[in-house]
């Protein structure tokens, strides 16, 4: 076994394709979020999808390390 050998992996370009598009719909959905708040409007439906999307991250990331 060789010690101090960094084994980088190679992120398909799939992989990043998805990776860019969840991180995309999160970034979107905080500046809405942001935007409601300011505007005094209710987020509840924002906060939702949200929380589906971050879901969707969590098991991509999940699903990649299995």
């Amino acid at each position: 076994m060789l010690k101090g050998v960094i084994i980088k992996m190679h992120k398909s370009q799939k992989y990043e394709q998805k990776e860019t598009e969840l991180c995309d719909k999160i970034r979107n959905l905080l500046e809405e979020l942001d935007r409601l708040d300011k505007e005094g409007k209710d987020t509840t439906e924002t906060l939702m999808r949200l929380e589906t999307a971050l879901e969707d991250v969590r098991l991509f990331k999940q699903n990649i390390c299995n």
